[in-house]
């Protein structure tokens, strides 16, 4: 669970805390300093809230909202794509507003969610859930195959119920800019949308494809890569981002559906083309440096509206200090200097309290504990256990895994291009240079080669992934390699 996302239990943790460990009932050093606006303790400056401090929703909302137009906005597509129900009715008027929306009505030719649907196609019959569910698992073989109204005619009327939000998604990933206001730090609940915006177009896609039509199904996959890499770029906090990473890895499955059932050379280097045009996600770095901070500083700031001794400006200023060290080193794109910076920071601040600790473990030394050594060990045991340093390494896996993703689609369309020239697959990677790419990308992991596995008419083609180790393209258990793989081409149905 993330406590960042609970800050009623946050506070209460950082309570908790205080009171048992850092200040005995003998110790007694008065009221607490006000909070001091700057660079080193709360990051930004403004916006202020009524009671002087820093409204770090708004300073975020601010940032992503520059020079960002409702017509070059493709949120605004998808919220008309998806109807006012994601959106928090007491935020919503504000939402809105921001936004550049001005009314969403309550009912409306929304997009219509598979469960819903399929309740109401099925009312009355004899055993209806039984039915739902095999209607919906029908539907689920839409985004993974070629298709038709004959072979799936469950995921045939749920793209029928959603033909003109689907239009509004399509137009959508066509926009350059993707905003979201931030009302509130804890609601961001319209980006849970590019997950069904992603199982939408991947369905069309392969129906498409079923009826032959290679550049209509490529149309719709490079919208799904497309919506969410503009949307990575709105996040700044993890479940957004994961959510974004998660709706591009939908899409990878039409991808190696449109390269089994066969592309020609030209196809496919448009494909690749298409690619190499696409925004790229987020930067990791930029990520925890603005929402991830911003998150941090908020949560620090709300505990501290509690009653405490302790001197929120120190807690401020060894928080930011911390994640400017950590986020200059992820400035890197190697995931090896990554992970060290990361484990490094964590073992500097771990060792800073374990320190802070002893010089307070007397009775004495406690009833002489300092309210400045009081605060850092605060802020340290936050960032090691309540905040970012506890979740950035996973962070930091999905962003990379969602880049090695990219890069194996590109792959999987050069090697299809060779493919179609030669009648098969290269027995190397290195093949493909420069007549389909002017260069092989390597293992992000690693540094090293990625594996290839050519077959008669298929392909495997793979990261090895955080343990580096070769697992055979296994992606369970402890095995974590990244694969792509493109079995043996079929026909379309």
């Amino acid at each position: 669970m993330n406590i960042l996302r609970r800050p009623g239990l946050l506070i209460a943790v950082i309570g908790t805390f205080v009171i048992g460990f850092l200040i005995p009932a003998w110790f007694k050093p008065g009221p607490a300093p006000p909070l001091r606006i700057g660079k080193d303790t709360t990051h930004v400056t403004s916006p202020l809230l009524e009671d002087g401090s820093i409204d770090f929703a708004g300073a975020l909302d601010r940032q992503l909202s520059i020079e960002v137009r409702p017509q070059d906005n493709a949120a605004v597509l998808l919220d008309q794509a998806f109807g006012p129900s994601s959106i928090d009715r007491k935020l919503r008027q504000k939402y809105l507003q921001a936004i550049g929306v001005e009314a969403l009505p309550e009912q409306g030719d929304y997009v219509r969610f598979r469960a819903g649907l399929f309740k109401q196609r099925f009312e009355g019959v004899e055993d209806p859930d039984a039915a739902i569910e095999a209607w919906i698992a029908q539907s689920n073989q839409a985004g993974r195959q070629p298709w038709n109204a004959e072979s799936n005619p469950a995921a045939e009327e749920w793209l029928q119920a959603n033909v003109k939000p689907l239009e509004l998604i399509e137009q959508a990933s066509k926009r350059h800019q993707y905003y979201v206001p931030k009302v509130e730090f804890f609601q961001d609940t319209t980006s849970y949308n590019l997950k069904p915006a992603a199982e939408l177009l991947v369905a069309r896609a392969m129906r498409r494809l079923g009826h032959g039509d290679t550049a209509g199904a490529w149309d719709d996959l490079r919208a799904g890569h497309r919506l969410a890499s503009l949307a990575s770029h709105n996040c700044l906090t993890t479940i957004p981002f994961n959510l974004a990473i998660s709706a591009d890895s939908l899409i990878r499955t039409g991808d190696v559906a449109l390269i089994e059932t066969g592309l020609s050379a030209d196809q496919a280097r448009n494909c690749i083309a298409d690619i190499d045009q696409l925004p790229g996600f987020v930067s990791i770095a930029d990520l925890i440096d603005q929402g991830e901070r911003y998150h941090m500083l908020f949560t620090i700031m709300s505990a501290m509206e509690e009653k405490s001794t302790l001197d929120v400006n120190v807690m401020l200023k060894q928080a930011n200090q911390t994640l400017d060290a950590l986020i200059e080193a992820l400035k890197s794109s190697d995931w090896e200097t990554q992970k060290q910076a990361l484990f490094q920071v964590i073992d500097q601040v771990e060792d800073r309290i374990t320190q802070l600790k002893k010089s307070t473990v007397s009775p004495m030394s406690q009833i002489l504990m300092t309210r400045h050594t009081a605060s850092l060990i605060a802020a340290d045991t936050l960032l090691t256990n309540g905040l970012t340093l506890v979740n950035l390494q996973q962070v930091i896996l999905t962003h990379l895994r969602g880049q090695v993703h990219r890069d194996l689609v590109r792959l999987g369309f050069a090697l299809a291009a060779h493919r179609a020239d030669h009648l098969a697959y290269p027995k190397s990677l290195d093949e493909l240079v420069p007549a389909y790419l002017p260069a092989i990308p390597l293992d992000r992991f690693t540094g090293k080669p990625l594996v290839y596995v050519p077959g008669d008419n298929g392909f495997q083609i793979y990261s090895v992934g955080v343990n580096q180790q070769d697992d055979r393209g296994v992606m369970s258990g402890p095995a974590d390699d990244v694969l792509f793989e493109v079995p043996a081409a079929r026909e379309t149905p």
